[in-house]
């Protein structure tokens, strides 16, 4: 977990049971509605990193249907707390604060649970943000806001460097951004490509090839759409930069 980005979240879902109320009051407010101006848009229009507080998710119900949610940051509770005035307001303060408090307590003794790599991967990055300008020099300018065609041209660059295959690229960020952000791509990407498989088969009585689905939903895209890109953006700037610097 990254502290300082407070990027530990829980789901609208949650957030809805902490309150008492429906789902779709939650997203209500988040996204607004025809007459009444959600958080989401309101910021977006002032061009605020949405991310930072609320993250584009999706769950599965018991129908087996996949559904709209958002993962929540600290402080995109804060935000969401702010629209709620009196005792509903103060008791889901008192929730989610108590909440954010139980998962940063175990995540830091989660964090031991890891492999020896994936804690050497994390321990590294910290080291890399704490020499900044070092970086800088040696990444030339990647640390920029991330083009999606970039991030490709950065993940084919550290495959080189390290004589790696690009899913092992892929994998090894997708399972950093979980352990540090609570951001789980590769279940995004696969619900994704369950939903439009499925959708498929009702229209057609047929399944796409796996080559087909990858083509159809690929994690940069997904990550776009969550806009997360920048998180994958960053990690694999400090590996980059850790791998240039060792050569």
């Amino acid at each position: 977990m990254n502290q300082l980005q407070n990027k530990t979240t829980i789901s609208s879902l949650e957030v809805a049971e902490m309150m008492e109320i429906k789902h779709y009051q939650v997203l209500e407010k988040l996204e607004g509605t025809k007459t009444i101006k959600g958080i989401i848009p309101t910021m977006t229009d002032h061009k605020i990193m949405v991310s930072e507080y609320f993250i584009e998710s999706s769950y599965t119900d018991a129908s087996g249907r996949s559904n709209k949610c958002y993962e929540l940051t600290k402080m995109g509770c804060e935000f969401l707390a702010n629209k709620y005035t009196g005792e509903k307001g103060i008791l889901f303060t008192a929730k989610y604060v108590k909440r954010f408090n139980e998962m940063e307590e175990a995540q830091a003794v989660s964090l031991t649970g890891l492999s020896p790599q994936l804690q050497i991967l994390i321990q590294q990055e910290q080291q890399i943000k704490q020499i900044k300008t070092q970086v800088d020099t040696l990444t030339n300018g990647l640390t920029a806001t991330p083009d999606h065609t970039k991030v490709v041209q950065r993940v084919n660059e550290y495959a080189r460097w390290t004589r790696t295959g690009h899913n092992e690229v892929y994998n090894k960020i997708h399972d950093v951004m979980k352990a540090r952000f609570g951001i789980d791509v590769k279940a995004r990407v696969e619900n994704e490509r369950d939903r439009i498989n499925h959708e498929y088969f009702e229209r057609t009585g047929k399944h796409y090839s796996l080559s087909t689905l990858k083509g159809k939903v690929n994690g940069i895209d997904v990550m776009v759409r969550m806009g997360v890109l920048d998180k994958f953006n960053e990690i694999l700037v400090g590996m980059l930069a850790t791998v240039k610097k060792i050569s």
